[in-house]
């Protein structure tokens, strides 16, 4: 009796995995166009012209100037910072002393 109901339960089993419809993702054509894409060939390395090359290099040089003149003027702004308070207790002292 236990085998049957073994047996019953999974034909019941296999008949429900018959019924349900098998999805694939085989044929699905975001995979085919994945499948292209991998298959390109690799290509050798860019050559750009030698002015745009020029000009590349160029602006690699200036990407750096600009960086280093930026922490300079972030330097030269902490220094100017430091003048202003410096600057503010002079006065200070100067006024107390004008009231003594």
């Amino acid at each position: 009796n236990n085998n049957n109901n073994r047996s019953s339960s999974l034909d019941e089993l296999q008949r429900r995995q018959n019924l349900t419809s098998k999805v694939s993702f085989y044929d699905d054509p975001i995979i085919e166009r994945r499948k292209v894409r991998n298959t390109t060939p690799i290509r050798g390395p860019i050559h750009l012209n030698p002015d745009r090359e020029q000009l590349l290099i160029t602006l690699a040089d200036s990407e750096v100037d600009i960086a280093q003149i930026t922490k300079k003027l972030s330097s030269l702004t902490d220094i100017l910072r430091k003048l202003k308070f410096v600057c503010m207790n002079i006065n200070e002292l100067c006024l107390h002393r004008i009231y003594l």
